[in-house]
């Protein structure tokens, strides 16, 4: 699975504003939410994720659990 895209999305939460990632992958349907809010710092939260995208992207994300009981 590698990472192809990440967006922001700003919410105005009337006395502040939540910034919501969604991080797509390669995978047909799978994505996630993530919530990257810092008060009073909308502007700079936002283009951090956003310049850091280009870190993460096409990076492979692979997790798994191996539990095997001895």
């Amino acid at each position: 699975m590698k990472i192809t895209s990440v967006t922001t999305r700003v919410v105005n939460a009337e006395l502040r504003n939540w910034v919501f990632v969604r991080v797509e992958t390669d995978q047909s349907g799978l994505y996630g939410w993530g919530e990257a809010t810092l008060e009073w710092k909308t502007r700079a939260v936002a283009g951090a994720v956003e310049d850091s995208h280009r870190f993460s992207s096409g990076v492979i994300r692979a997790t798994s659990s191996n539990s095997s009981g001895s």
